[in-house]
C-alpha cells in the first residue's frame, strides 16, 4: 500500500522544471531542496562534487552513474538513516582531479550503448527509492564492463578523513567542483611500468578491492582505496607505482599518498586492463 500511494503522488505530481542555467554552489540548495532525490547525469567532476556536496548538506540520495569507454559503474549514495552517517561521493574519491588530468569521453570515447543501460540502471535505483521495493546499491559500486560481459560489485565504505561541509563554506566557495591546487600526478606508461617490476626501489601499490579480478601477482602489496588513509604512514621510502583496475582510482590514491608523504608516486595509465592488454599481445 505505502508504495502504491508513493506511485500515486509520483504520477499527480509529476511535471517538468527546467533551469536554463548552470547549477552553483549558490544555487544548488535551493534547487535540490524542493526534490527527494537527485540522479546524477553529468559527465564532469565538478557537477558531481557539488551535487554530491548539497545532497550530504540536504539529507538527500544522490544515485550516481559514470562511463568510460566500455565500462560503467551506479551507485546510490547518502542514503538518509544510516549511522554514523552515509557513504558519500567524496568517500570513494576524496580527493577531485586536477583540470585536464582524466581523459573526457570526446577524449577516450564510450561504447554507444553503454550510456543508455547505465541511465536505466540509475532509473530503477530511483524507482526503487521511491516505492521501497527491493535492495538498492548504497554501499555497493556495481560495474559492468560490456567488452568483457562480466559485472561485478566493490564494497564502499566511510573514509575516515573526509570533512563535512558547512552551509557558510558551501554557498561562500568560489569553487564549484572544489578542484584547485592539487599538483599534476605523473604518470607511468606500461612498458615503463614493466621494466620497473621488481626493482629494489620500486613498491608496486595495487589499490583494487580484494575480490577485484583478475589476481595479480607482481604487486608488494594490496591496499584498497576504502583502507589507504590509514594505511599511507606504513609504506615504504621507495618509488611507488600505483596500479588499479583501469587506471582512475590510482590517480585519487597518488593524490592522498602525495598530500601526507614526500615520496615518487605514479599512477600506472590503463591499470591492470592495459597490462593484461600489453602483455597478451
Amino acid at each position: 500500500e505505502a508504495a502504491s500511494a508513493n506511485i500515486e503522488r509520483m504520477n499527480s505530481s509529476t511535471q517538468l522544471h527546467p533551469y536554463p542555467f548552470s547549477l552553483t554552489r549558490q544555487n544548488a540548495l535551493d534547487i535540490i531542496q524542493s526534490y527527494d532525490l537527485v540522479i546524477d547525469a553529468t559527465d564532469n567532476f565538478s557537477a558531481r562534487y557539488l551535487i554530491n556536496d548539497a545532497c550530504v548538506l540536504l539529507n538527500k540520495p544522490f544515485i550516481y552513474g559514470a562511463v568510460n569507454r566500455f565500462e560503467g559503474q551506479v551507485t546510490v549514495f547518502n542514503l538518509p538513516g544510516q549511522q554514523p552517517r552515509a557513504i558519500n561521493y567524496r568517500d570513494l574519491f576524496p580527493v577531485p582531479p586536477s583540470q585536464g588530468e582524466i581523459p573526457s569521453c570526446a577524449e577516450t570515447g564510450v561504447l554507444g550503448v553503454l550510456p543508455g543501460m547505465i541511465g536505466c540502471l540509475q532509473a530503477n535505483e530511483a524507482i526503487k527509492l521511491i516505492t521501497g521495493l527491493g535492495k538498492s546499491l548504497y554501499g555497493r559500486l556495481y560495474t559492468i564492463n560490456l567488452l568483457q560481459a562480466h559485472s561485478f560489485e566493490i564494497t564502499l565504505k566511510l573514509h575516515p578523513d573526509q570533512p563535512v561541509m558547512g552551509y557558510p563554506d558551501f554557498e561562500n566557495s568560489d569553487d564549484d567542483g572544489y578542484c584547485g591546487d592539487i599538483d599534476d600526478i605523473p604518470e607511468m606508461d606500461i612498458a615503463t611500468f614493466t621494466q620497473r617490476i621488481g626493482k629494489p626501489d620500486v613498491f608496486v601499490l595495487d589499490v583494487r578491492e580484494r575480490h577485484e579480478y583478475p589476481p595479480i601477482s607482481f604487486s608488494d602489496a594490496q591496499i584498497p582505496m576504502s583502507e589507504l588513509s590509514s594505511a599511507i604512514d606504513a609504506l615504504p621510502e621507495k618509488e611507488i607505482c600505483i596500479i588499479c583496475h583501469q587506471g582512475v582510482r590510482s590517480l585519487y590514491a597518488a593524490q592522498l599518498i602525495r598530500k601526507k608523504r614526500n615520496l615518487a608516486v605514479y599512477s600506472v595509465r590503463g591499470g591492470v586492463t592495459a597490462y593484461l592488454h600489453k602483455t597478451e599481445a
